[in-house]
This record gives C-alpha cells, structure tokens and sequence, in this order.
C-alpha cells in the first residue's frame, strides 16, 4: 500500500490493512513516516508501533510536499520501482493523487496490477475549469491503472470517461454507523454537560466544530467571515486539526475580532466527545471526496452544514440531516449558522436510519475483502476466514 503521507494510511486505511493481514496476506506500506501529514507527532509515533505489531513492513519514502519538485519526484519513483522488483507484488493499493501518480509510473512494464482509491478527484461536474486541467493526466495514468474505487457518485459518474479496466463504487471510506446510532441518548447528555463544562461552554453558548486540516481546500474562512457578520459572542468556533494554513488562520481570527469566540484544539484523534458537545457542524470546503469529519459528527447527532459541488451531498440529501450550500457564499452561511441556532435543529437519524447504514463501515470492509480476495493469489493467501 502507498500514500504520499503517512496521515493517509492511519485515517483511511487501518481497516484495509487489517483485512489484508487477515487474508494472510504479506503487507508492506510504503509512505512518508517523517513528514507525516496532518496528525500529530504522537499519532504518528503510534501508527508505526501500530503497524510494526501488525507485521506490516514499512518502507520510507521522501515524497516532496504538494505536487512536489521534478527531481524529488524522479527519486521517489526510483524508490518505488526497486520496491516493485525487489518484491514482486501481487497488487498495489494506491492512495493520495501524488502518490497514486508517482506508484502508477513506477509500476509501469511491470506487470504489478494497481489498484487506486481516488479520495475526491480535483475535476468534477460544475467544477472550476482550471480544475479539469488535471482530466488529461489522470485520462493518461488510467492505462496504468487495473482497478479504481471511488468514494462519491460525482466521481462515479466522472469515471466513465476514464480508460481504467474496473470501477467500484465504495460507499465511502465506511464508518461506525451502527455503534454511533446505538449510543443511548442519556450517555450522550451525560458526556456532553462533561465536554461542555471543559470547553467552558454555558447553556446559552452555541457551539460550532470544523474538523480537518487548515488548508485553502478546507476554507475555514468562510466560516470565520459568516460568524463575524452574524456578530453574536455567544457562537463559539472549535477548530480540531492541523495543517500549512493554521497561522493564516489564526490572523484572519485576530483581524475580524474574534479571538475571544474561536478556540484552536489541535489534531484530536478521539473526535465524539467534541461532537456530542457541539451544537453544529460546519464544512464549507471547496472540494471534498466525502468528507468524513463532517459524517461522523453528523452520525453521532449533530447538525451539519456542507458545500455544494463536494461528495457530502452523497449523504446530505435532506434538510432534516443538514443543508448545503455554495462554500463562497458567506451570507449563506451566516443565515444557516443563525437558523440552526434559533431552530436548536438536530439530525432526523431515526427517520434516516436505513439509508444511513449503507455508509457503516462493515458494508465497505465487506466489498473490500471481495476485492482483495480477487487480487490476491490464492496459494499466498491464508485460511484465516
């Protein structure tokens, strides 16, 4: 498995990992452990005890930040290609667009079939048109590509046009539908008057959560800019991440006055306390191939506001589970935030129960193991289940 950043493989992928290992399938992951992406050093430090205990090989590979540099880029797939001949693997799990460009060129001539979960392609339907400009490189790397899984319907649709020789539609990454739903509603009440009291949060303060890295993508502007026209000092703003734009952040919060409303939590690794103590979520990214922060804040109860044009409209289908809106639109914003507020609006999850579940992650580990299974050579794979 590779993933420019190690951050990828410990939020999307434990659960893959742990399927292979089941299969009895030899694993190695090939990512960036020293610049690790948007957890913390902690996390990190704990992901590769993780992983060693689980008898994955880890190989460290010096991916470059962003697209990277030419020659960073040319080094990485020399790394790569000698794993690909020194190994001989049956399949390559792919993940991130750089590392998936990087692998898929690599992997080339080989005859190693690879395998791509696309997190949210940068081109979509309705999209920026300097976004397409990547359509063309992503139509070149297809050739290159045995089987693709994409994460929303708009990538599914997407993909059509794309000369890649299996498509899957995974229902998202999955997640704990289930557990989440089954929390008993006095627990909830319990550990929110908890979390509250340490956010020191009063019975009147509204609170608001962002969850995810400080990135342009992620747009914590907007909402900073819609909290600051509502001018209301009872809205309070947590943010839990991290990431290149967090200082930017942090200016604009002094700039518009509102150091005294917006608290910066850091990267939390353990996220539904917060959500219980929240009032509301607020994802107004300007691209986002599911947004998973924003679906598990919405299945542990809480309302959420999503953009318009990103995979959270897979799940947000209905003003009873929150509502979407254009992620530049900071008056839209505003309004929703002041509707939700006046309204106390909660999630309708019992009268969406059932469509809900199609996302828990049990229905995706199953069609992941089906996939696998078909990859994998069967006098390689054990008889674990």
């Amino acid at each position: 498995m590779v993933a420019a950043k190690a951050n990828m493989i410990q939020q999307f992928n434990m659960r893959n990992l742990a399927i292979l290992t089941n299969l009895g399938a030899e694993v190695h992951v090939a990512a960036d452990f020293e610049n690790f992406g948007t957890v913390d050093d902690r996390t990190n430090c704990q992901l590769i005890m993780d992983l060693t205990e689980m008898g994955i090989v880890l190989h460290q590979i010096n991916f470059d930040r962003g697209l990277g540099r030419l020659m960073a880029n040319y080094q990485v797939m020399t790394q790569l290609r000698r794993l690909i001949g020194e190994n001989q693997y049956d399949l390559i799990h792919v993940h991130s667009p750089i590392g998936a460009a990087l692998t898929r060129l690599a992997s080339w001539g080989t005859g190693c079939p690879v395998m791509y979960t696309a997190h949210g392609f940068h081109f979509f339907r309705g999209g920026p048109l300097k976004n397409w400009l990547v359509f063309p490189i992503e139509w070149s790397l297809a050739w290159l590509t045995q089987h693709l899984l994409v994460i929303n319907h708009t990538d599914e649709a997407v993909s059509r046009f794309l000369p890649v020789q299996n498509v899957t539609y995974l229902p998202s990454i999955g997640a704990p539908v289930q557990r989440s739903l089954a929390v008993l509603p006095v627990t909830r009440l319990s550990i929110r008057k908890r979390m509250r009291a340490c956010l020191d949060l009063t019975g009147d303060d509204f609170a608001i959560i962002q969850v995810g890295e400080f990135s342009t993508r992620k747009n914590q502007a907007t909402l900073l800019q819609a909290v600051h026209a509502l001018s209301n000092p009872q809205i309070k703003i947590f943010f839990a991440g991290v990431g290149a734009a967090e200082a930017t952040t942090k200016r604009l919060v002094t700039e518009l006055g509102l150091s005294e409303q917006v608290t910066f939590l850091g990267y939390q690794a353990n996220l539904q306390d917060l959500h219980y103590a929240a009032d509301m979520i607020v994802m107004p990214s300007l691209r986002e191939g599911f947004g998973m922060g924003g679906f598990n804040a919405l299945i542990d109860g809480v309302y959420m506001i999503g953009a318009k044009g990103t995979g959270m409209a897979d799940y947000l289908i209905d003003e009873k589970l929150g509502q979407l809106i254009n992620p530049l639109d900071v008056m839209a914003l505003a309004d929703a935030i002041k509707r939700v507020q006046e309204k106390r609006l909660q999630p309708a999850l019992n009268e969406y129960t059932e469509f809900l579940m199609q996302f828990d992650e049990s229905r995706v580990d199953t069609i992941m193991t089906g996939i696998y299974r078909r990859y994998l050579k069967v006098d390689k794979v054990g008889m674990n289940q």
